[in-house]
This record gives structure tokens, sequence and C-alpha cells, in this order.
């Protein structure tokens, strides 16, 4: 039992590691079953909601429906027409309204067009184009009088078909349509007795046509000339499924193109796409050099190597003092002062000897010679003024003065709250 459950195993694992079909191939085999079904070589395929079979000769365009309408196989219902109202598509020998032609005047009557001679309109009406001389002058008549048979006296009873029916009132197209209806019916007396002797017999009857028919069909389609030219992959159907593919026949989308929708893995994810990749993170470095001044416009291309050097080495928050005398400070400043001492610059223009200070004031030192004479600490930027006045909540700056990098939201400086509204919780207020 072992050998036999070790080599099933192995031929499922060789069964799924096989790749997938390419669209190409799928289509490929779909043109194959196509061919095949012509000829009676394969049974017909049948229709998932009526269960009847599907002729051969009805393209895939036709059979197969759109994936919005949720059909699970081939199908017919959806080129079905459901009228609301049958009336309107059906009775279609009611009589429209027809033209009827009186007669053509010999010469011209008082009253008529001046234009053609006709009686049965004015001048003002006429079809015919403006003569130099008209028919009341010249009394040569060449218009004919014609007038409109109405079908219902009320306007609104003639349906939308009935009324763009061209054979409509026609009597001689009543023999032809005997005609047809009596051949139809010979032709399926003829096809059930067909049938009736095939099932006699115990078979079907295909006529195959030999090999050669199918091998002329094959060679007919690869013979073909296609069109050689490489285009490029359009941006809006790199995410597309590799199922889904664009009938040009029907102009439709035969399965859902957007199955994954939604998905962080997507190349291309629309044009409104703003906040991903490296061009977002270029233009917030753009912004920041034109708010500390290093640039004369916001939009800079520039990128020079010793901006990204620089940044880079922001990036890793520890720069070393210069040597001398003194002990190696290093001089640890978090991304939050960085973001602190940047928001003030922008926001208040304060000098760069400020930010110096502060950055000395954050500086952790080494040692009793560096202890015992340690800088003096600065106010807290949060403190307020004393001249300034108190606003609603006990902030002492407005609401709009400070800006969260991290949240990407506007606050107060006084105590970094972003919310507009809220109780100051800085230390100098609370005191």
């Amino acid at each position: 039992m072992q050998p036999t459950s070790s080599s099933s195993s192995a031929s499922g694992g060789a069964a799924s590691s096989q790749p997938p079909l390419s669209v190409r191939q799928q289509l490929r085999q779909r043109r194959e079953l196509e061919d095949l079904r012509k000829f009676g070589l394969a049974p017909l395929a049948v229709d998932v909601v009526t269960g009847q079979e599907i002729s051969p000769n009805i393209p895939a365009g036709l059979s197969q429906a759109p994936w919005y309408y949720g059909m699970d196989g081939p199908t017919l219902e959806h080129q079905r027409r459901n009228a609301t109202n049958p009336d309107d598509s059906r009775k279609l020998d009611d009589k429209i309204d027809q033209v009827e032609v009186l007669g053509k005047q010999t010469t011209f009557v008082a009253g008529a067009c001046t234009n053609c001679g006709a009686t049965t309109h004015r001048a003002r009406d006429c079809l015919m184009p403006k003569k130099k001389v008209g028919a009341a002058t010249s009394g040569i008549v060449s218009g004919i009088d014609q007038r409109v048979v109405s079908a219902s006296d009320d306007k609104g009873g003639v349906s939308y078909s009935k009324k763009r029916d061209g054979w409509s009132g026609n009597v001689q197209c009543n023999d032809l349509w005997e005609q047809h209806d009596a051949k139809r019916a010979r032709e399926e007396a003829e096809a059930n007795a067909a049938d009736q002797s095939g099932s006699e017999l115990g078979g079907r009857r295909v006529e195959t046509g030999g090999g050669d028919a199918l091998l002329r069909a094959f060679q007919a389609s690869a013979g073909d000339t296609q069109s050689t030219e490489i285009k490029q992959l359009p941006r809006y159907l790199e995410n597309l499924d590799a199922g889904a593919f664009y009938d040009p026949i029907t102009r439709s989308m035969r399965g859902n193109p957007h199955a994954e929708k939604g998905s962080i893995h997507s190349t291309f994810r629309g044009e409104n796409e703003r906040i991903s990749g490296a061009a977002y993170r270029d233009a917030l470095d753009m912004q920041s050099r034109f708010l500390r001044g290093e640039t004369d416009c916001v939009v800079d291309l520039n990128l020079d190597a010793a901006f990204k050097a620089r940044r880079d080495a922001d990036n890793g928050g520890v720069t070393k003092a210069s040597e001398g005398s003194e002990p190696e400070t290093v001089a640890v400043v978090s991304d939050v002062d960085k973001r602190e001492q940047l928001l003030a610059e922008m926001l208040y223009h304060t000098a760069p000897s400020k930010h110096s200070q502060l950055a000395d004031a954050t500086v952790k030192t080494t040692g009793a010679s560096s202890s015992s004479t340690a800088a003096p600490t600065l106010p807290p930027a949060s403190s307020p003024p004393s001249n300034v006045p108190q606003r609603a909540g006990g902030h002492s700056k407005p609401f709009g003065s400070y800006f969260d990098v991290a949240s990407l939201t506007w606050g107060y400086k006084c105590c970094k709250q972003t919310t507009q509204g809220e109780q100051c919780t800085s230390s100098a207020v609370v005191q």
C-alpha cells in the first residue's frame, strides 16, 4: 500500500507543479474546441439557463455573457429581449401614416403653391428648390399633389416600432411571408423525421467530411495575416486578471478586470494615487528645501548629491561634535527635536543661532567637568509670554501654529494638540 500512496502523492505533486495556462493558450484551446464542434467531433455547448444545446455557428462573443451578468457558462438569455410591453414589437402589420398621391395639375390653380403649383401645400411649406420664375408666373406646374393618411386619430396611438416599420401596409409582401412560413414548416417536419429515423438506427449520424476538411480549416485559420506591430501595454491594463480579456468584436470586457482591486501590490493604482513611491518623498524634500531657504522655487528638480547625503546622515540621528581639548561629545538629537526646529524656522522665522542653542542644550555630555560647566537650559518653547492674552481653552498660541509631521495635521504649539477646542495641557498653563 505504501508504494501506491507514494506514487499517487508524487503524481499529484507533479500535476500541481504545472504552471497555469496563459490567456493565449486558453484562447487557443477554445478555438480548437469550437472547430471540433463545427465538424461534429465534440459535444455541443449547453445553455446553463435553459439546458438546450447551442449551435456551433453562434460566435463565442454572443454565447458568452459578460462578467457582470453572473453567468457560469455559455448562455443566450442575455441576448433575448425582455420587452415590458410585447405589443410594441408584435403585430407590425397594422397600418401607419401613409402618403397618398392625388395627381398633378396641368395648369396653375388659384390658391396653389406659387413655387411648384401643387394644391396641397403653400409656398412657405414647399420642399422643392425655389425657382426664379415660379409656377404662378410661368404657369408650369412641377409639383405633385400628395396628402398624408393617418392610421389613428389620436397622436399617441401608434407605437415606436409600428411608426418606423417600412414594410407595414405593403400588401405585396404578404405572399412572401406565407411562403416563408410554409417553407419553415416543411423544414421542421423533415428535421423531426430525420431525428426519429436516427434514433431508430441507434445512433446519431454525423457528417464529418473527412480529416482533410478539418486540416484545411486549421490551415486557413493559421494562414491569416496578423499585424506584427509590438505595442506597449497601457498602464490601466497592468493589474488586469489574466483570465479577463477584452473582446474586440463585441467591444466588451469578458471578465472582471478588477478582481484584485485595492491590493497594495498593484503596480498601477490609478492617476489619483499621489502618496506613494519616490515621487512623494522627493516632493516633501523639495518643500523642506524651499522652506529652509535653500532654493527659490518650491519645484526644485536639482536634488544634488550633497543634499541626499545630508538627508541620509540626518536619518541616522547621530552626529559627532568637533574634536578638541574637551572630551568627545556626542549629540543625540531625536527626530522629534529636528522636526520642532524645522517647524519653528518655517513658522516663526527663528534665527539659526537659536537652533544651535537648542541643539547645544539637548547635548548629553560625559564627565564631571562637562556636567559642572553645562550650558543653561532655555525655557520651553511652549511657555506663553506674559504679554500675550489667553485664548479659548487656555491656549497661548492660535490653532495652526503647530504642524504634526507624523499625522499631517495642524494644532496648537503651546500644548501640541491637534484637536481644535480642547483644553490646553501645557505645563505653564497648568501651573
